[in-house]
Order: C-alpha cells, then sequence, then structure tokens
C-alpha cells in the first residue's frame, strides 16, 4: 500500500535543541523500519529549533522531506495552550496529509509490514486504554475542562476504552478532517489554569485519545477500526492487562513484536545509565544492520559518539553486559 506517513516533534520553546541518544537513535530506525516495511513518502515536521538540530547533524536524510515550517506557522501561541496541549503538531499535520495517511509517533517503532491491518480498516490505532474506574489520567467528563462555550456531545460516552494514538492511521479523508475538526475545535482558547504533571492531563488525553473514539463512532465506523497490537493499558494499574487481551513487553528493541514504542518509560530509562548504554549500542547495531553506511553519520552526532565508541570496544550489547559496562535490565524489582 502506497500510504503518506509522518513523524513530528514540535515544542513553543525557542532556543536550541539538544536530546539525548536514545531519543535520536529511535528516531533514526522509526524512520528507516518504516521506510523498509511500507510504500510511501515518510515526512518530518518539526519547530525550526528541532529541525536546526537534526540538519546541523545531518540527520534529515533518514526522512524523505523535513518541514520545519507549517507547524511553526500555524499553531498559534495566542489560540492554543501548546505547554498543555504539547501533541498539538500531530493535528496540524494531519491536516496537510491527504489520506490514506499515517501519523507515527518518533519514539515508536514498527518493525514489521502492516499492509493486511490497514486495508481491512477504515482507522488504526496503537492500542486500547482503560478508562474505568476515573482517575487523574481519565477522570469523568466533569473533571475536564472545556474553552468557553463548548460542551461534550450527549452522545460521547466517558467510559469507552481510550485509543492511543501513538499510530494513527486513517483511510478516510472525511473521518481525518472530522477528527481534526473536533480536536481543534476542543484545544482553541482552552487555557488550562489547573497546575497538573502534564503527564497526568486529562485535557490532552482527552483530545488524543478518548476523542478518536468518540469521532469513529460519530461517523458510524467504529467497527471498521482497529488497534495495531490487541493489547489493554490499565492506567491505574500501571501495565497492560489480561487475560481478555494479551501482553505487551513495550519498550523492549529485542521483544520481537509489530512494535516497540518508549513512551512511559523514558523516565525510566533517564535514570538508569546501564540500560541507557545497552539500548544506544542495540539502536546502532540495528541501524548498521540496515545500512553499515550510516556508521559515519552517527559516529559524528555528539550525543551518539560515546556509545558508537561502545560498540567499537566492546562488539555488541551482549559484550557490553558480560563486561558489566550495561544492564538489559531497565525496572528493578
Amino acid at each position: 500500500m502506497d500510504i503518506n506517513a509522518f513523524h513530528i516533534y514540535w515544542s513553543p520553546s525557542k532556543k536550541e535543541r539538544s536530546f539525548k541518544a536514545y531519543f535520536i537513535l529511535t528516531a533514526i530506525l522509526s524512520a528507516l523500519e518504516w521506510k523498509k516495511n511500507q510504500q510511501g513518502k515518510l515526512t518530518f515536521y518539526a519547530d525550526r529549533y528541532t529541525m536546526d538540530f537534526f540538519e546541523k547533524n545531518k540527520l534529515c536524510d533518514f526522512w524523505d522531506k523535513c518541514d520545519n515550517e507549517t507547524l511553526d506557522r500555524e499553531i498559534d501561541p495566542k489560540r492554543f495552550d501548546a505547554n498543555t496541549f504539547y501533541a498539538i503538531g500531530k493535528f496540524n499535520a494531519l491536516k496537510h496529509e491527504m489520506a490514506p495517511c499515517a501519523m507515527i509517533d518518533i519514539d515508536l517503532v514498527i518493525w514489521k509490514n502492516i499492509d493486511e491491518i490497514l486495508k481491512n480498516n477504515v482507522g488504526v490505532f496503537s492500542h486500547y486504554e482503560k478508562t474505568t474506574p476515573s482517575s487523574i489520567w481519565y477522570p469523568t467528563k466533569d473533571g475536564i475542562q472545556i474553552p468557553k462555550g463548548y460542551q461534550f456531545s450527549k452522545d460521547w460516552d466517558f467510559e469507552d476504552f481510550a485509543l492511543n494514538t501513538s499510530f494513527i492511521y486513517f483511510n478516510d479523508e472525511e473521518l481525518k478532517n472530522y477528527f481534526v475538526e473536533q480536536a481543534m475545535r476542543y484545544m482553541e482558547n482552552n487555557f488550562i489554569t489547573s497546575k497538573r504533571d502534564n503527564i497526568g492531563n486529562p485535557e490532552i488525553l482527552f483530545v488524543e485519545q478518548r476523542l478518536l473514539r468518540m469521532c469513529y463512532k460519530d461517523m458510524g465506523v467504529l467497527d471498521k477500526c482497529s488497534p495495531l497490537i490487541d493489547v489493554v493499558w490499565g492506567a491505574n494499574e500501571g501495565e497492560f492487562l489480561n487475560p481478555e487481551h494479551r501482553s505487551w513487553d513495550f519498550y523492549n528493541f529485542d521483544n520481537n513484536d509489530i512494535a516497540t514504542h518508549t513512551w512511559i518509560a523514558k523516565q525510566a530509562i533517564e535514570k538508569n545509565e546501564l540500560y541507557q548504554n545497552y539500548m544506544c549500542v542495540r539502536l546502532i547495531e540495528k541501524i548498521l544492520e540496515l545500512d553499515h553506511r550510516y556508521y559515519d553519520v552517527l559516529k559524528n552526532v555528539e550525543a551518539v559518539k560515546p556509545y558508537v565508541r561502545l560498540l567499537d570496544e566492546y562488539s555488541d550489547g551482549e559484550g557490553l553486559v558480560k563486561n558489566k559496562k550495561a544492564s538489559k535490565v531497565l525496572y528493578k524489582k
């Protein structure tokens, strides 16, 4: 299937960017694996400061097109609370991509061809998320701030599963546009007054993950939409739930599953130097397996250099572990 696909990374911050090696390497591998397995153009939408970093480090060639203008031009900080709605860029980018199209989070790697899933559905999302009992992430509708004059549709069910949108696919232009329009209508002039950690922000989770299912229902296509991975995240439990749906070792780059997503594991990764060593060397190995010529690019990226040296010295991730320079264990029991 020929699909327009895109990554986004947009921030309202007007300052020079720097990124950790695991973020850079995950983004590169996400782009390479998508282009290996799927047909169609892959675009990277970013703010100017982010794109400056990627251009300076000669990383833009991993995408078919890099756009550093669209999101900066269209996201108006006087109309949108970009600090709360930090994923607003995905909605703006969706406006510019014609269906069939896919949005892939830049920290998500899809390892396999997924044409069979895509061609049999009008819409595809990453996975389910449980919304009951209510929580700081998924409160009742009364716990979600709305802009002046806005009302939730009386037909919307706030106890339905939310749909994680680290991957979204639309095979219908009308459905895609309806979702974008509903999202923008909710976010416009909705400046969040409560002080919360963005990870537990119910407003961004509403517009990204609850609203999509509501739009599927509104358009009468819910039965024609499926998850990329049939798992259910329990926000209260902090894990994927069984036995109704299968489990997913989501952050593991050696999991041999459809996809890997660093997602909420980033906080643990940041604090675990030995795991970062293993992860970054394994990511470099996987990139070089696709094309060893990328070595010359990676060795010149300042944040990545130390891990290239580790690979050179210890041959592979297993060598690092044997010499106690790395660990495969992220979460300590």
